[in-house]
């Protein structure tokens, strides 16, 4: 039973991008149900940014949460495991910068992770990436 009301959780970093999908899915709800009014939505927004902050991608570049999850599921059995900014043939561009997905490759397959980003906001998500996959495939190894 939860002390003073309150209670502690524990989430694995490959759950927190589903988690703010969750988050946002039942803000929208409340909205549509009344909750603007009564402060619900407010408190699943709420939870949401405190989930945000925490995320290894943030909002803007994060693509469905369920990809990052499954990405790092299988990371943590793969034989190989790589973090590359891929770059389609149709968004290269000789005059500006390039876009692209950051995306995790994993025993070969690619899993893109991002929306659509510049070639040079990749590389500290692609930091955060790598981080993010290292803690988790260490805990799993220990």
């Amino acid at each position: 039973m939860p002390n003073n009301g309150k209670l502690t959780l524990e989430f694995e970093i490959s759950d927190i991008p589903m988690l703010v999908d969750a988050m946002s899915l039942a803000s929208a709800t409340a909205l549509m149900y009344g909750g603007r009014n009564n402060g619900i939505c407010d408190r699943f927004r709420m939870f949401q940014e405190i989930l945000e902050e925490h995320s290894p991608i943030p909002g803007k570049y994060r693509n469905e949460g369920y990809e990052w999850y499954l990405a790092c599921m299988l990371a943590q059995r793969a034989k190989n495991v790589e973090v590359a900014f891929l770059v389609p043939e149709s968004r290269r561009s000789f005059l500006g910068s390039l876009e692209g997905r950051v995306s995790i490759i994993i025993d070969g397959k690619t899993f893109p992770v991002t929306e659509q980003l510049k070639q040079e906001e990749a590389p500290e998500i692609m930091s955060n990436v790598v981080n993010a996959l290292e803690a988790m495939i260490l805990q799993h190894i220990a």
